[in-house]
């Protein structure tokens, strides 16, 4: 394989509706790869995980400040969980998946209610 297609060889997908209830393309990225991770969890889908900064920057290409700020982000909205365990500690990761879905139904809510605004206004 040519070192241009080893380049185009993982792409990362994510979800276009954590822009806006995030705000930020770098919260969304982190957030749709933590989704990513949350459901992978073999046996207990609400558990916490493990992902260092080294992992996550290969992964999304984030850097640690935009890892950072992402987090803040998603941790004041209350759809990210930390948790500091074991020694030497480590970060554990997980998603609130109803808050998730609450915020997200939000979202549905407010387009339906902005579609109906422009359908009788005309803008």
């Amino acid at each position: 394989m040519s070192a241009f297609l080893k380049l185009l060889d993982r792409p990362i997908a994510f979800h276009r509706c954590f822009i806006d209830l995030t705000g930020s393309v770098t919260a969304a990225l982190f957030l749709s790869q933590a989704v990513y991770w949350q459901k992978r969890l073999p046996e207990e889908p609400d558990a916490f995980w493990h992902k260092n900064r080294a992992e996550w920057t290969d992964e999304t290409g984030l850097s640690r400040r935009e890892q950072e700020t992402a987090r803040q982000i998603l941790k004041r909205l209350g759809v990210l969980e930390e948790q500091r365990t074991g020694v030497p500690a480590r970060l554990m990761y997980r998603v609130d998946h109803p808050k998730l879905s609450g915020l997200l139904n939000t979202l549905i809510d407010d387009s339906q209610a902005e579609d109906v605004y422009q359908d009788h206004t005309g803008h």
